[in-house]
């Protein structure tokens, strides 16, 4: 299992690379998806962190404590949920897999920039593991997620003859029906 403070160092890297500005909430959410995703592609975890469902979605106990590490983040203010989090300049950041950079890659440039209200609302309402939380401070089960192969799209190879299995099924439904 991976250290979450890389996978949120890798993170931070890139959004600033993407010019993508973001607060502690959003930066939570996209790690969140990075993990979702990963473990769509993998079948197991990516980190050790216990994520609970808190006040509206996925959340940690510890963020708070995590994000402490000013040997790795920068943080300006920790009022509310906007504060901005950088990455300290002298910080060393573990590589990471290509596979896994490349997951954290495309999750921040789909999920990144996206209005924040729909962030949450995919997050909240659109995955697994919130799908099955019962009540608040409920541990979120990855076990849940579904293969990526679940979600690929799927390629019609005989489009003509769906097509035309359609047009024969509609025929025969109409064939007695009136003009209006």
């Amino acid at each position: 299992m991976i250290d979450f403070k890389t996978i949120l160092a890798r993170i931070l890297k890139t959004f600033k690379e993407n010019e993508i500005s973001f607060g502690k909430t959003r930066l939570l959410k996209i790690a969140y998806l990075v993990e979702l995703f990963y473990y769509r592609n993998e079948m197991k975890r990516l980190t050790g962190e216990k994520w609970v469902f808190y006040k509206f979605g996925p959340y940690l106990m510890n963020y708070d404590n995590i994000l402490n590490d000013k040997k790795i983040f920068v943080v300006e203010d920790m009022k509310d949920d906007f504060t901005k989090i950088s990455l300290n300049e002298s910080a060393t950041i573990p590589e990471l897999s290509k596979e896994i950079n490349l997951i954290i890659s495309r999750t921040v440039k789909s999920y990144g920039d996206i209005d924040f209200y729909k962030l949450l609302d995919f997050v909240y309402y659109d995955t697994e593991p919130m799908i099955d939380v019962k009540e608040r401070l409920d541990k979120l089960d990855f076990s849940s997620v579904k293969p990526q192969k679940y979600y690929d799209i799927k390629e019609f190879k005989n489009l003509d003859e769906v097509l035309e299995k359609l047009n024969l099924k509609y025929r025969e439904r109409f064939k007695n029906a009136q003009r209006i």
